[in-house]
């Protein structure tokens, strides 16, 4: 094949982008594989800056001879001549004008013999895995047909479309926490989910600063972010608690910080869902870094617990043919690494014809969906946290039943309803830390007391010390004072911090604030020791506002 350099495409120059490119296509050592890339048209006018371009980037001559500076000053003229076709950049993947651009630059619903559009030169993102494995049938055989047996892995599905629908929507970007001890198989749920659109190694960890999360955002615009362990987004529990929150913010948005000119020409945007996991909810998170989860956090990305079942972890029933929830999830994540990539393609080739077709018949089909959803689950339309927290769920099962649709899915739409419904249900119930804590709690009602109400001067200042737990009063209340001794013992592997932070906003316990503001959770005991006429202050303890009969 003779060696050739041709212009594919020209750039539209526009205010966010004021250089012009070129499209370019040249030939290489070999002619299977030609080089296709954007250049600055400014390059192309400079035909000694062409020449070393173009040879950096793989072209040879058959004959040495060849090249010459007037064969150069024409291919710098060819270059530049007038032509028709006009290429859209866009700065971040996701729906462009009537097409949908991939990550890794594939185009789909692109017409045949155009090109575009293209990510613009200066975006530079993490290289990303587009491979695709297995058939769509071998995909829906071997790891959606499991969804059958979990809800969490029915939502995890589902997922993936809800990201690439969510901006025909005015749904907020959003998602979901799953949260669990280890062994409840809540990772395979990141593995099914990035079955949908790829290699599973395109998840993220959740080990970001508050710019990563803009660029990981942008780069799964109109698509799933993974993020995987948030334990690891930071060492401390008070810093993981504000790196978290500060992170979900930022994503939700949907925006990023407006920076100087002289730092960054423009601002990142997106419209995504996430999902996530840790083996603390999102709530516990906050609670151990010392601060509170508010309303708006808790409808942004929604914590569900991973333990919906005591004997199979996020499994409803086990499939058959495994003995344990751990050989199964082995299993699935073994398929997950088989069959993959496919069924997004799927989905985003019939939705864009769909699109083209008539935009506003996939919206109103999403609508009816979302509608539905909150009909069947009785949401109060006139609580704005629950109607929010509300359209997430309903969202994903409008993208389920648009991917079934498709045929991507092999379900019925009861199917993902049932599914997603107890999803719902799931989240709205009492988180799992809360339930640990309420179970310290009633150990801590049971345990035995000296009462120093009934026995005023009965004991001395040691064996006041010595007791454990005694009952007594501060400012007119009746409390149970706790020593930290007895309180590790109870609490066990538990998060002290986490269980003092969630008895004081439920009002159980005592706190008082030093000279300085600090916020303290123990509290002086005052009793009249044997042989004194005056009660006295005996040491620090937690001071609990308990009915103990």
């Amino acid at each position: 094949m003779n060696h050739y350099i041709q212009c594919l495409g020209r750039t539209i120059v526009s205010d966010l982008s004021s250089k012009a490119y070129l499209y370019i296509e040249h030939s290489t050592a070999d002619p299977l594989y030609p080089s296709k890339r954007l250049i600055e048209a400014e390059l192309a006018c400079d035909p000694r800056k062409l020449k070393n371009d173009c040879i950096s980037h793989g072209y040879i001559f058959n004959n040495s001879s060849d090249n010459t500076p007037d064969y150069w000053k024409k291919a710098s003229l060819k270059l530049n001549s007038a032509t028709d076709s006009n290429i859209l950049l866009s700065y971040r993947p996701g729906f462009v004008d009537r097409n949908y651009l991939d990550l890794g630059g594939k185009v789909i619903g692109q017409e045949k013999g155009q090109y575009g559009p293209l990510l613009h030169p200066s975006v530079s993102f993490l290289s990303v895995s587009n491979d695709q494995q297995g058939s769509l049938k071998e995909w829906q055989k071997h790891v959606a047909d499991y969804a059958h047996n979990s809800p969490l892995l029915m939502l995890s599905i589902c997922l993936p479309f809800t990201g690439i629908i969510c901006s025909l929507t005015s749904i907020e970007n959003g998602g979901f926490h799953i949260y669990g001890r280890s062994s409840l198989g809540k990772s395979i749920m990141t593995y099914v989910a990035a079955s949908v659109l790829g290699h599973y190694s395109n998840n993220e960890k959740w080990n970001v600063t508050e710019t990563g999360m803009e660029e990981l955002s942008e780069r799964n615009n109109d698509s799933l972010l993974i993020l995987d362990d948030a334990q690891t987004i930071a060492d401390t529990a008070k810093q993981r608690a504000s790196r978290l929150q500060k992170a979900i913010y930022v994503f939700a948005n949907g925006k990023g910080k407006v920076k100087a000119k002289r730092y960054q020409e423009r601002t990142a945007e997106w419209r995504a869902f996430m999902l996530s996991n840790g083996e603390k909810s999102l709530q516990q998170y906050a609670l151990e870094g010392g601060s509170e989860k508010l309303n708006g956090e808790k409808v942004r990305v929604i914590d569900i617990p991973a333990e919906i079942s005591k004997q199979y972890g996020i499994l409803e029933s086990l499939p058959d043919k495994f003995q344990s929830t751990s050989e199964f999830v082995q299993h699935l994540e073994s398929n997950c690494k088989r069959y993959f990539g496919i069924p997004k393609y799927h989905f985003l080739d019939s939705l864009i014809e769909d699109l083209n077709n008539g935009k506003a018949n996939v919206v109103d089909f999403i609508a009816k969906r979302i509608a539905y959803f909150k009909k069947k689950i009785n949401v109060d339309l006139n609580n704005g946290i629950e109607v929010r927290i509300a359209d997430k769920f309903a969202l994903v099962y409008a993208a389920g039943c648009l991917a079934i649709e498709y045929d991507v899915l092999p379900f019925g739409r009861k199917d993902i309803l049932n599914g997603v419904i107890k999803c719902y249900r799931y989240s709205q119930g009492i988180p799992e830390h809360e339930r640990r804590y309420k179970d310290i709690l009633n150990n801590l009602k049971q345990q035995d007391y000296v009462d120093l109400l009934k026995n005023s001067g009965k004991y001395t200042e040691k064996d006041v010390k010595s007791f454990d737990v005694v009952r007594c009063k501060v400012n007119n209340q009746l409390v149970l004072a706790v020593s930290k001794k007895c309180l590790q013992q109870v609490c066990g592997d538990s998060d002290i911090k986490g269980f003092l932070k969630y008895l004081a906003n439920q009002t159980v316990l005592l706190t008082q604030r030093d000279s300085s503001g600090t916020l303290k959770y123990t509290r002086q005991i005052r009793y009249k020791v044997k042989g004194a006429k005056v009660s006295k202050a005996i040491e620090r303890r937690y001071f609990m506002l308990l009915e103990v009969k």
